[in-house]
């Protein structure tokens, strides 16, 4: 037997002198991890063969103290095949490592069915893209192990549990794949019990937390087909659980039901499997080297794990021609510049005027547009705010544009007309070309097309319409909002992982992907007109704190609710470690409404003193100014400006790898983490505290020097620009005048 470090266990249920007969065969117990670390997963290998357990589960009732033993217990039912000679039990801690804490010799009854050699060649389609996954997360383990892994999850036999008497339910949502929207999974369903009332039920994916589920009177479809059901014993359950993405798949879920005696008892378990890609996550891209090193590295696993490889290299070869293959960054080349004798007269059309990413980005294009190209711009937006001020001290006009109108119009013909309608009220007919700024200024593609004037679709976000504009309860909307992405004479994207999310809108080949950009000038402007240790005393900042910062509006989609369950784990450890200088975590951008409000309480709750939560600003610059390190949490982003802002203010960055942010910074630049992962994210953020300590800076000091080389405005703009100025020149009728 060898013990994990730090680890406790013991196994309570198993074959007397490891001798496993030729039936499926319990082997149960209890562990515990070490102080700081969790238990994540379990599993046990017979040979070369993977079975998944339960873990977490209640070893005793509550005493009449009210105190009960933690949820250490965990089991497998196993079926040892034939000849099989070595038991191996391991637990996944949360670094994501699977550490071995038991292992003997076995025996196994004659009787029993031989191994079997599964393969793998139907799954390479599926395996590759995931072990490419796994490869761009952690680049410092051997493919071959990661291949391993990624086999092992696939063959895992997982144990599933559902309610037996006197429990009986169903698990209605989720299923093998389960509903996963920022970090957190749909779970609903129905539990009664023969015998006692249940007062409470709760469900845990995360290793450390659990969450209560909603409970509702018990539906009446239910009661009716199970007549031995009570209503006062019955109950419906829903909720939306935190589940860490960093979480090794197929991941299990728990509920537990609590009866009125306050026994508690394991009603459902169900392992969640993981999806290669989806139209918000694409398939990873890869080069031809990167995608070869990948196969083989599947093979040889699977010739190590004594599985069947035929057909693995004609499935390899199948799934490259379908994955999409990695192309040069846009910002790395150097295009032909716009032609400075031709201007044209623009209508640019914003979702809004407020002082956030999509806009700021479009007021320097429009700004760069009207000084340094000479166009003529007129602005419309659907809503007022302080963007206005900066486009009118530049003498570029901005209206408003109501509507009201088009949010109500329903049918093809209604659309149409109201299309037709708002090209005259913003007088398209007086321009050379629409550019509409992000997904929700659709319509103005479609105005554009009424007036017959070509358009430019600028596309910020990495959510289809569907799923971007879900909170419309109109349809119609969502549909044009896909035609919009096929009518649209150029639909631009910042990063080639967005542009992956819409591929099939590309029906006629006008997708494009041009770098976004950084005034790069006025923040070192700023840098040396602004004493640090001023502005940490404006903003109330100790001038000797370290200041952990995330900047952006407090939203679910922005994902600040994950780095507040990072925090939980790191304030005790940080206030021991560091108790002669203070860490802060600020958290600005908060607005007063509901997923602000749950900020808010989720902090008070957790009793954390080291977070500050500050509403939105338009200081942004004083607190890149201020912090040490700049963490991003979200869930979805193409190429988020708060990233390029901290590169160039010398910032130590923590980010999550989702869409575009791997295109600006990989892991020599700045530590990557999936998103929705607490304890990921806090293991990250503690390894850019430990370098800020020592004085490292290297991936500071490179992403740094990557973001002023690619992403600066001077390299990127004149693109934009150019592009602007094709699209017109390619439209017939289209004037171009000095």
């Amino acid at each position: 037997m060898t013990p994990a470090p730090d680890a406790e266990f013991a196994l309570e249920v198993h074959p007397d002198g490891w001798k496993f007969p030729s039936a499926p065969t319990w082997v149960a117990g209890w562990l515990r991890s070490g102080e700081h670390d969790a238990v994540t997963d379990i599993r046990a290998w017979i040979d070369d063969r993977p079975h998944l357990g339960l873990f977490r589960l209640p070893r005793g009732d509550e005493s009449s103290s009210g105190s009960r033993l933690p949820d250490d217990g965990f089991s497998f039912l196993l079926m040892a095949p034939r000849n099989a000679r070595r038991l191996v039990l391991e637990y996944r801690n949360l670094a994501g490592h699977w550490i071995e804490f038991f292992h003997a010799a076995i025996s196994v009854d004659p009787e029993a069915p031989p191994a079997d050699r599964p393969a793998l060649a139907g799954a390479v389609s599926a395996l590759i893209p995931l072990l490419l996954i796994r490869h761009r997360r952690r680049p410092d383990l051997p493919m071959t192990r990661l291949a391993r892994e990624v086999i092992a999850a696939h063959l895992a036999r997982p144990l599933n549990v559902a309610p037996s008497p006197p429990l009986v339910g169903a698990l209605e949502e989720p299923g093998d794949f389960g509903r996963v929207d920022h970090g957190r999974l749909a779970v609903t369903g129905w539990i009664g019990h023969l015998e006692s009332q249940i007062v409470r039920v709760v469900a845990r994916v995360d290793p450390i937390r659990e969450t209560e589920l909603t409970l509702v009177p018990a539906r009446s479809d239910v009661l009716g087909r199970f007549s031995e059901l009570h209503p006062d014993r019955t109950v419906g359950f829903a909720g939306l659980v935190d589940f860490p993405s960093g979480l090794e798949r197929p991941a299990l879920l728990t509920i537990m039901a609590t009866l009125a005696n306050g026994q508690r008892r394991l009603a459902f378990a169900q392992r969640l499997r993981e999806r290669a890609g989806s139209i918000e996550r694409p398939r990873p891209e890869a080069t031809r080297i990167e995608f070869a090193r990948a196969s083989w590295a599947l093979i040889r696993a699977a010739r190590r794990l004594d599985l069947s490889t035929a057909g693995m290299l004609h499935a390899a070869h199948q799934t490259w021609k379908d994955l999409p293959a990695r192309r040069p960054p846009a910002a790395r080349s150097r295009p032909p510049q716009p032609q400075a004798d031709r201007t044209i007269r623009v209508v640019v059309v914003t979702h809004n005027l407020n002082f956030e990413g999509a806009p700021r980005l479009l007021l320097e294009l429009v700004t760069y547009f009207h000084r340094q190209q000479g166009f003529p711009v007129r602005v419309w937006s659907p809503t007022e705010g302080p963007l206005r001020a900066l486009y009118e001290a530049e003498g570029i006009p901005v209206n408003l544009v109501p509507l009201d109108a088009l949010s109500a119009a329903t049918g093809r013909d209604a659309l149409k007309a109201e299309f037709s309608h708002l090209a005259d009220q913003i007088g398209l007919g007086l321009c050379d070309l629409v550019i509409a700024n992000t997904l929700a200024s659709f319509w103005a593609v479609h105005a554009a097309r009424a007036a017959g004037k070509p358009s430019l679709f600028y596309v910020h976000e990495s959510a289809p319409p569907e799923r971007f504009l879900a909170a419309s309860a109109n349809p119609s909307l969502v549909a044009a909002a896909g035609e919009a992405l096929e009518l649209a004479d150029r639909v631009v994207f910042t990063a080639e992982a967005s542009r992956q999310v819409f591929a099939s809108f590309d029906r006629r080949g006008r997708f494009v992907v041009l770098p976004s950009w950084l005034d790069g000038d006025s923040i070192r402007r700023f840098i040396a007109g602004h004493d640090k240790a001023a502005l940490r005393a404006k903003h109330g900042f100790s001038s000797d704190a370290i200041v952990v910062l995330n900047l952006g509006t407090v939203c679910e989609r922005k994902g600040q609710h994950v780095m507040v369950q990072a925090v939980e784990q790191l304030e005790p450890e940080l206030r021991a470690r560091r108790p002669d200088r203070a860490v802060v975590f600020a958290l600005v951008g908060a607005r007063d409404d509901d997923f602000g409000r749950q900020t808010a309480g989720a902090i008070q709750a957790a009793g954390l003193q080291s977070v500050r939560l500050i509403p939105e600003t338009r200081d942004n610059l004083d607190f890149h100014r201020l912090a040490d390190v700049l963490v991003c949490t979200s869930f979805e982003e193409s190429s988020p400006r708060v990233l390029l802002e901290a590169a160039l203010f010398g910032t130590s960055i923590v980010t999550t790898d989702v869409n575009g942010i791997p295109e600006i910074l990989s892991a020599r630049e700045a530590h990557l983490v999936p998103a929705g992962d607490p304890y990921l994210l806090a293991a990250a953020i503690r390894a850019a505290l430990d370098e800020l300590q020592a004085g490292h800076r290297q991936r500071a000091d490179r992403a740094a020097a990557t973001v002023a080389r690619h992403y600066d405005r001077t390299q990127s703009l004149p693109r934009h620009a150019a592009l602007a100025l094709a699209v017109v020149a390619e439209t017939a009728g289209v004037s171009t005048r000095r």
